[in-house]
């Protein structure tokens, strides 16, 4: 039986928050390809299960039934539903799901993320001081209407309670006290808890530590949680044939570009988005970065250095009749295979990795489907691990939310695996 298992709708979500729990010692292991979610085999030797539906930008139907079926088939003393800190995906679903799959008493909702400056404060989700609705993830097609939690779970059958920042800064005490109070006034309800820092996260993981709660948070509240296991053995390295690690940005948020400028341009390798729409891998890219690491350079690959990129690639596609949904696959799968071929035939000393959805089509090319967390991270957000199945086991890997890091992120992570894993 696993202590904690980790139900999250895309890959470098299960990975920052089960880095969480690996920080502290307890062996994570993160099923980073969707299988089937039914089957869920036990990981020996492993405290903490991650498990990605990868269904963010799944229908509502199909997140719901995703979520459910990972619940029903996992055994776990405790269930971790890992939602968005900027409240992207299907949320309401997902934790409809899990409510209707466990025997709990009530969803602790704690989607605060301090350390990468994502806050709740009267309910309302804030990035970086500014109401989410104000920045630039309303944009993504899967985000919420409104950065308002109890707006947002006002649909639910169950209850929604709230436990203002004042009562959560009054401490442990306070806080365990007004939730057993909604908990025996409600049947199963939904509170929301404010939190702008760690101990207050802390604060929350405390008062609930001994109630049997669904916990329903980010990264942030994963880190407060403690689990009683014994630490355990991490995954070996394995040797690499280059000494270069190789990057792969498939995220296009502006936070991402920005840490683009930082990389030095005879590192970018640019892969050609409308070549993409059309054939699939831009072989010209994959020529360039093999040359690149066998000289010793670490090549980045991106479609995108910016939204002129962007735009371009958009159009390539709206003319060879795709539909922005079916854009967005193709030149995630087309990265990831182009990544891929270069892999397979250098092997490089680490793989960096932004953006969910080009992390797992990556690892589904280079048939790789399972990630050990080794407990280390290049700041918030990007934990190390390496691979434990198919081909490439034991290679380095580094992953990172695209709205995650400072401008120097991508350097620092490529310089890690340079450093700690050739």
């Amino acid at each position: 039986m696993y202590e904690i298992c980790i139900i999250a709708d895309d890959l470098t979500g299960a990975m920052d928050t089960g880095h969480g729990f690996a920080a502290q010692s307890h062996p994570t292991v993160v099923q980073a390809v969707p299988r089937d979610l039914s089957r869920h085999t036990q990981i020996k030797s492993t405290h903490v299960s991650a498990i990605n539906t990868d269904s963010r930008y799944n229908s509502k139907e199909d997140a719901s039934r995703a979520v459910e079926a990972v619940v029903q088939s996992v055994d776990a003393r405790q269930i971790y539903k890992k939602i968005d800190s900027t409240l992207r995906g299907n949320i309401v679903a997902e934790v409809q799901a899990a409510l209707r799959a466990t025997d709990t008493t009530a969803a602790i909702v704690a989607p605060a993320f301090p350390a990468a400056s994502r806050t709740t404060e009267n309910a309302v989700q804030y990035v970086n001081g500014r109401q989410l609705a104000e920045t630039e993830y309303t944009d993504d097609p899967k985000a919420m209407k409104s950065a308002d939690l109890i707006d947002m779970f006002e649909q639910s059958p169950q209850p929604t309670k709230h436990v203002e920042l004042g009562t959560v800064t009054a401490g442990e005490d306070r806080t365990r006290g007004l939730i057993s109070k909604y908990c025996e006034v409600d049947m199963t309800p939904i509170i929301i808890c404010d939190a702008t820092d760690d101990t207050h996260l802390q604060t929350i993981a405390r008062a609930t530590a001994t109630r049997n709660v669904l916990y329903i948070g980010s990264g942030g509240l994963a880190k407060a949680i403690t689990i009683n296991e014994d630490s355990g053995e991490m995954a070996a390295s394995a040797n690499s044939a280059e000494t270069s690690a190789m990057g792969i940005v498939g995220s296009v948020s502006d936070t991402a570009f920005t840490q683009l400028k930082s990389v030095s341009d005879d590192q970018i390798v640019c892969v050609d988005g409308p070549t993409l729409c059309t054939d699939g891998t831009d072989t010209t890219a994959v020529s360039i970065a093999i040359k690149k690491l066998r000289q010793g350079q670490t090549p980045v690959l991106t479609a995108a250095t910016g939204p002129a990129m962007v735009e371009r690639t958009q159009d390539a596609g709206k003319q060879s009749g795709l539909s922005p949904a079916e854009i967005r696959s193709v030149v995630a799968t087309g990265l990831a295979t182009t990544a891929a071929a270069i892999i397979n035939e250098t092997r490089p000393a680490g793989i960096f990795m932004t953006g969910g959805d080009v992390a797992v089509e990556v690892l589904k090319s280079i048939e790789s489907s399972m990630i050990q967390l080794t407990g280390a991270a290049v700041g918030t957000g990007a934990p190390h691990g390496r691979a434990i199945d198919g081909p490439h086991e034991g290679i380095p890997l580094i992953t990172k939310p695209g709205g995650f890091g400072n401008e120097s992120t991508i350097v620092n992570c490529l310089e890690y695996l340079e450093t700690n894993d050739a």
